[in-house]
C-alpha cells in the first residue's frame, strides 16, 4: 500500500478477518480508487497487518460486483463483462452448474469419489481445501503427506489426499485435495486449471466453455 503511494494516515480499524489457519487477523481500511482494465471504482480496501503471512493482494466480490467474471486459465486472461441475458436453452446442464450465494460466497454441489459434497468457489485459493469433517464423512484418507500452508493467521498443515472430482462434464481422477483447515470446503485454481469458466451471479451458474 506505502508501494503505491497511500497515506496510511487515514486507515480506520476494520472488523478482522480469519483464515484456513482459524485464528483472527486483525484488518485497517483505506479509501481508494482501483484500476483494473478500463473498469475503476472507488472503494474501501481492507488491510492485514504485515506479520499475517498474507503474501498476496486480492481483488473481491466488491470489486466486480454487478459484472461477470470469465476466467480463461488456458489463456491467461480475466474478462468482465456486463450482465447479459440468457435464455433456458441456452443453459447445458453439463456444463452450467447451478451456484447458492450465501453471503460473499459462491457454493456449488458436486461428487468426490462418487458422493455429493458441497464447496464455496474460491477463486483466490491456490489448492482446494476438505474440511476435516467431510473428509471423514466421504471416507476420503489422507496419502500420509503433510503440506505446511501459510495465509491469514499464520500457519497452518493440511493433508493430502487423492480423489476423482466430478463438476457437471468435468472429471479429474487422482486430484490431489487438501484436507483440513477451519473455512469449510474450498474449489480452488488447481482444479480450474486449464479451464475456460464463468462465474455467473446475476443467473445463479458456474459456466464451463469447452
Amino acid at each position: 500500500m506505502k508501494e503505491a503511494g497511500l497515506d496510511l494516515n487515514g486507515a480506520k480499524a476494520g472488523r478482522g478477518t480469519r483464515g484456513w489457519a482459524g485464528v483472527a487477523v486483525p484488518t485497517s481500511t483505506i479509501p481508494a480508487e482501483v484500476k483494473l482494465g478500463t473498469l475503476t471504482r472507488h472503494i474501501n480496501i481492507t488491510m492485514q497487518d504485515s506479520t499475517s503471512h498474507f503474501g498476496n493482494n486480492l481483488i473481491g466480490q466488491d470489486f466486480v460486483k454487478g459484472y461477470q467474471y470469465e476466467i480463461d486459465d488456458k489463456g491467461c486472461r480475466v474478462d468482465l463483462k456486463k450482465t447479459l441475458a440468457v435464455k433456458k436453452s441456452d443453459i447445458n446442464p453439463m456444463y452450467d452448474i447451478p451456484l447458492t450465494k450465501e453471503g460473499k460466497d459462491d457454493y456449488i454441489t458436486f461428487t468426490i469419489n462418487s458422493q455429493p459434497a458441497r464447496a464455496f468457489i474460491d477463486t483466490g485459493a491456490s489448492n482446494t481445501i476438505i474440511s476435516s469433517s467431510d473428509a471423514a464423512r466421504l471416507g476420503i484418507q489422507s496419502s500420509g503427506e503433510s503440506v505446511h500452508m501459510s495465509g491469514v493467521g499464520g500457519d497452518i498443515t493440511m493433508q493430502r489426499a487423492y480423489v476423482t472430482i466430478r463438476i457437471g462434464a468435468m472429471m479429474r481422477e487422482g486430484f490431489p485435495v487438501l484436507i483440513g483447515g477451519h473455512a469449510g470446503c474450498a474449489l480452488g485454481q488447481d482444479l480450474m486449471e486449464g479451464w475456460r469458466y464463468k462465474v455467473d451471479r446475476e443467473h445463479n451458474l458456474l459456466r464451463f466453455y469447452h
